[in-house]
């Protein structure tokens, strides 16, 4: 993993904490020096997830008492405003330690905590389709896929967050109309098109591409679109 940014933060009492990174994290890891409380955050997880780790060594898988990405209005003149709450890390620069976290405790007034937020170190990309129901495609008009370095040939692996399955991109191709290639057609191993007789992906429907040579092993457990 490579090195991480870190930054000391002074808790104000019970009150949502956010830190300006600059960048989205991929791992955060916040250590509450006072409470002796220990949040770790992966950017898999959903926001406000974690896993808190006490001082006596019990772990919790956290739903709601975590840490979020959140997105900063630049150049970031204003350290009073608090900023958005986002799910896009195309967006997000910093992050959200909720009030309430380390099982239960919360921050008070004076804690001491050490925000490690370590960057991206293996390529993942994010979408959110937007290209109305398919089953041959995932579009996200947002992002340019080709200058994020997908490339299309069985390369490539497309995870559908929302519909638990996966496939492989085929092409990465730039629709009539739409100036940035934000299109990726989905496909089996050998190249064959997914059948399109009932569509599996919808608007908002979340999905994530990474490389097939870094991918988990096996996906049997998700299954191909078919």
């Amino acid at each position: 993993m490579n090195n991480p940014v870190i930054i000391p933060v002074i808790a104000t009492g019970a009150n949502k904490t956010y830190v300006r990174l600059g960048f989205c994290p991929d791992v955060v890891k916040v250590i509450n020096l006072t409470a002796r409380v220990t949040s770790y955050w992966h950017r898999l997880l959903n926001n406000l997830g974690s896993l808190i780790q006490v001082a006596a060594g019990t772990g919790t898988l956290e739903t709601d008492e975590g840490i979020s990405l959140v997105s900063f209005d630049l150049p970031g003149l204003d350290m009073e405003a608090a900023p958005a709450v986002v799910t896009d890390p195309n967006i997000a620069n910093g992050i959200l330690i909720a009030d309430d976290w380390g099982a239960g405790t919360g921050l008070s007034a004076g804690d001491i905590l050490i925000v490690e937020a370590y960057r991206q170190t293996t390529p993942m990309v994010y979408g959110k389709h937007d290209g109305g129901a398919s089953k041959q495609y995932l579009e996200d008009s947002d992002v340019d896929f080709v200058e994020l370095g997908v490339c299309g040939g069985q390369q490539w692996i497309a995870i559908s967050v929302t519909g638990q399955e996966y496939s492989f991109v085929g092409e990465v191709q730039k629709p009539f109309g739409k100036s940035k290639y934000c299109r990726c057609t989905l496909v089996d191993a050998a190249g064959n098109a997914i059948g399109a007789a009932v569509p599996d992906v919808d608007d908002d429907d979340v999905f994530w591409l990474m490389p097939k040579d870094q991918c988990q092993y096996p996906l049997s457990d998700l299954g191909i679109a078919s």
